[in-house]
């Protein structure tokens, strides 16, 4: 184990569907550290390759476990993830949670998109388990396609639905009439597809609610935000406090990029803004934030931390805590 990496083995896998498989991952010298409900890791694969995987409750003790939807379109991490065997090595992250549940809000729904169902369910068992106000919705084309469907089942037919539309969208979650029948003192919280999300979060927005209210977790950009690849990239300076070093970063490289060939090392895992690995604290200078919709209004306004593997610098010089 170092800062960073935690050296795991795969002590089992469990085939949910057709192309959703869990896989249950332990430590044998280390106690791997506790996790809140919206958690993910980072998980380094053989090839070198790192996917964010979201947490679910484990069957067996001081171990996780992260259902992997195979993507045949996808860039190959879950095609590696679903040709591993018992007794394979990785090496994952400590768990970091940009998706936790808002300890005061009065009520939650929860909408899960295939397998976004990942961190929803343990949200749902959270929430289940201290007695509080919520309610779940399970999106998905079938039953046969849905994952973990009996373990929603279980936690009670009075605060789960599920939709399976068959692959017709005019079957499927009515995102208006569902925000018709809530208090806009609920807090919405919302993984799956970038399509749904972004529905979900367009509705909440236009019908006045506080983005406080309304949550979301990713692992996929947006395709509402590719005008970024057409902003403009001025030359800018950084300076890295801790490390004593000035900088500069071209228009070509991201901050990221000129940090790291400085001999500098900062994690990172999606290089597009929307995991949130590569946050970093930022104290002078305003940044050019192109995140992916991860900070809040508030974080943003605040210029105190940024995404410096895609923003940039609004002024000549940014100063980060690095």
């Amino acid at each position: 184990m170092n800062e960073h990496w935690i050296e795991v083995v795969v002590v089992g896998i469990r085939q949910e569907t057709e192309r959703v498989k869990t896989f249950t991952l332990t430590s044998k010298e280390w106690t791997l550290p506790t996790w809140s409900a919206g958690a993910h890791i980072q998980v380094r694969l053989p090839s070198g390759t790192v996917r964010q995987y979201s947490l679910m409750r484990s069957r067996t003790p001081n171990s996780y476990d992260i259902a992997v939807l195979h993507e045949a379109s996808g860039r190959g991490g879950s095609k590696e993830m679903h040709a591993l065997t018992e007794g394979a090595r990785l090496f994952i992250s400590k768990p970091a949670n940009h998706f936790s549940l808002v300890e005061d809000g009065a009520s939650h729904v929860l909408i899960a998109g295939g397998i976004g169902i990942t961190p929803i369910i343990s949200m749902a068992r959270e929430l289940h388990q201290q007695g509080r106000d919520w309610r779940l919705i399970y999106c998905s084309r079938t039953r046969e396609q849905a994952a973990l469907v009996e373990e929603v089942e279980q936690l009670g037919d009075g605060n789960t639905t599920f939709i399976f539309d068959n692959g017709d969208p005019s079957q499927g979650l009515d995102i208006q009439l569902l925000f018709n029948s809530l208090e806009t003192d609920a807090h919405v919280y919302v993984c799956g597809p970038r399509g749904l999300i972004d529905a979900v979060s367009a509705t909440g927005k236009a019908r006045g609610w506080a983005q406080a209210n309304l949550h979301w977790e990713v692992f996929a950009p947006s395709s509402q935000n590719d005008d970024r690849v057409g902003a403009t990239n001025n030359l800018f300076q950084v300076e890295l406090r801790r490390s004593g070093l000035f900088l500069e970063v071209p228009p070509s490289d991201s901050v990221l990029d000129v940090v790291r060939r400085a001999g500098i090392q900062v994690e990172s895992a999606c290089q597009k803004g929307y995991c949130g690995t590569c946050l970093t604290a930022v104290l002078e200078g305003v940044p050019d934030h192109r995140d992916d919709d991860l900070l809040s209004d508030d974080e943003r306004a605040s210029n105190r931390i940024m995404t410096i593997c895609c923003s940039r610098s609004c002024t000549p010089k940014l100063v980060l805590d690095l």
